[in-house]
């Protein structure tokens, strides 16, 4: 009986390199050879089914499948198979602006070749969580960050507390400046009444409008004289001092300006002892005296409360 070998022969050394014909008698070499060809091609299947090679899988590139040589040693004898080779199995780089490179060096690694699940995981626990899940605080300082995005430069920002009122600040010094209050339905209180808790705008307004023209008021006119010049031979004698302004319900007092020399202030204060009574009319005071007619002028000042 043959012995079986799984040396591989050649097909070139099948025969001499000649085709077989009829009547052609193979020898026991020659059968061998075709077996064991039919054995290694067997080998061959089997050495595809080994564990591929994945020492490249995870670079960057274009992904590929590849065979390469897998040696193994049959009988003693080493022999070369194929097998499976997977390489940049991450795929290809982006373009400039979302290459995986970026993506690495935005999470903080030195090279591509390092990233992982654990660093993605690391620096996105130090990425702010959503908003409204954030714990609530009012104690807010000026040293404090507000985010925001700005449009003009198409990027997220931060700015201080502080610098965002004075923005705030100029915004509505400008509005307020320019508002107007309009009262529509105005109308001035027709009596005096304090302003109450209830009232509208309108409504407190109007009543102090009112206490405001009601209160009294002082009015002077000075530079006045009684002069020594009066009306009738007898008593009672009478005399009008032009006082421009002055009505008849007006109610003067009359205060008398005596000159600083003492003899004249003598004189006049005697004058003006004289006077019985004084009556307000229109633009005008009437002076009455009801004995004797006073013979010296009197420089003299009224003060009206309306």
């Amino acid at each position: 009986m043959a012995i079986w070998d799984r040396n591989k022969v050649l097909p070139s050394a099948l025969n001499s390199g000649n085709e077989y014909v009829e009547g052609d008698f193979p020898t026991e070499e020659t059968l061998n050879a075709a077996n064991n060809n039919a054995f290694y091609a067997v080998d061959y299947a089997e050495a595809l089914g080994d564990t591929p090679d994945t020492s490249q899988v995870g670079n960057i590139g274009t992904p590929t499948v590849t065979l390469i040589d897998n040696v193994k040693t049959i009988d003693g004898t080493p022999k070369t198979f194929k097998k499976f080779k997977f390489a940049n199995l991450k795929g290809e780089k982006g373009d400039a602006g979302i290459n995986d490179a970026l993506v690495v060096q935005e999470l903080g690694t030195s090279t591509e070749n390092t990233i992982s699940q654990k660093i993605i995981t690391d620096n996105l626990a130090l990425k702010q969580d959503k908003t409204d899940s954030l714990t609530a605080y009012t104690a807010i300082n000026d040293a404090d960050y507000v985010p925001f995005y700005d449009t003009s430069e198409t990027a997220h920002r931060k700015s201080l507390w502080s610098n965002i009122k004075s923005v705030l600040k100029t915004y509505f010094d400008a509005l307020y400046t320019t508002a107007l209050v309009k009262m529509t339905g105005y109308s001035k209180a027709d009596s005096v009444a304090s302003i109450a808790t209830t009232d509208t705008i309108n409504q407190a307004i109007g009543k102090l409008e009112y206490g405001y023209e009601s209160k009294a008021s002082k009015v002077m006119f000075t530079s006045l004289t009684i002069t020594d010049t009066w009306t009738g031979s007898s008593a009672p004698y009478t005399q009008d001092v032009t006082v421009t302004g002055m009505t008849a319900d007006d109610e003067p007092h009359i205060m008398p300006v005596y000159s600083a020399t003492l003899s004249t202030a003598q004189a006049q204060e005697i004058a003006y002892g004289m006077i019985s009574k004084a009556v307000s009319g229109a633009n005008k005071i009437t002076f009455t005296c009801n004995f004797s007619k006073p013979a010296t002028a009197i420089p003299i000042e009224v003060e009206v409360i309306r």
